[in-house]
């Protein structure tokens, strides 16, 4: 795995990062909480795609379409467990 490889999705882990950092200093419980909760959908995100990557190793995505349906339900399966904070 190339560095290039390495630093997929690293935005999306700096943004939950940002979002669990502002939900800390927010004041108004209900920001907080939401603040808490798009943290953990970006956070999901962030590990279905790692997980996917990891499960079903790296391949032409662009040429299956079955390949970029099971990538899209490992993910949503990920946001779905952090949404409801598993």
């Amino acid at each position: 795995m190339n560095k290039q490889d390495r630093l997929r999705m690293v935005s999306w882990l700096m943004f939950s990062t940002v979002l669990y950092t502002a939900a800390i200093y927010a004041g108004n419980p209900q920001i907080q909480t939401g603040l808490w909760k798009m943290g953990h959908i970006t956070m999901g995100a962030f590990i279905g795609y790692w997980a996917d990557r990891h499960l079903l190793g790296q391949m032409n995505y662009a040429s299956s379409q079955g390949r970029q349906l099971s990538r899209a339900i490992i993910v949503a399966a990920a946001i779905i467990g952090m949404a409801n904070g598993l």
